[in-house]
């Protein structure tokens, strides 16, 4: 009897511990790429709108990000809604105070055209 005891136990112990480490090793590797998966596929979704700032920066214009990001999606939408870009070009000059006259509002809405938006407007726009 003890000598079974010993052999169950031994089993428990030889058998199943490789069964559930290789269960547990399977678990972590599902998880580990799963996470890399996700970290690949974030920059994606920035990089644009990184670019989009750094090519604004490198025209010469500067203020808040948030301001410029709401413009540059802005010009994505009324492109997907049919405004020319002389119409978006007035409401970019009438909104944004002094400096952005029609010339610079025509490079905004380019460097937008560019960086943001899809030949559809932008893929983030609801």
């Amino acid at each position: 009897m003890n000598q079974e005891y010993l052999q169950i136990d031994r089993g428990e112990i030889v058998g199943l511990r490789p069964r559930r480490y290789k269960r547990i090793l399977w678990i972590m590797v599902v998880i580990a790429t799963a996470m890399v998966a996700m970290l690949l596929a974030s920059p994606e979704a920035d990089a644009d709108a990184n670019s989009y700032i750094v090519q604004l920066v490198n025209a010469g214009y500067d203020g808040p990000v948030d301001v410029w990001m709401r413009i540059g999606y802005a010009v994505c939408k009324s492109q997907q809604l049919g405004y020319s870009n002389s119409d978006i070009a007035a409401q970019i000059v009438a909104n944004t105070g002094e400096g952005i006259y029609t010339p610079e509002a025509h490079e905004i809405i380019a460097i937008a055209n560019v960086e943001l938006c899809t030949p559809y407007g932008s893929s983030r726009l609801v």
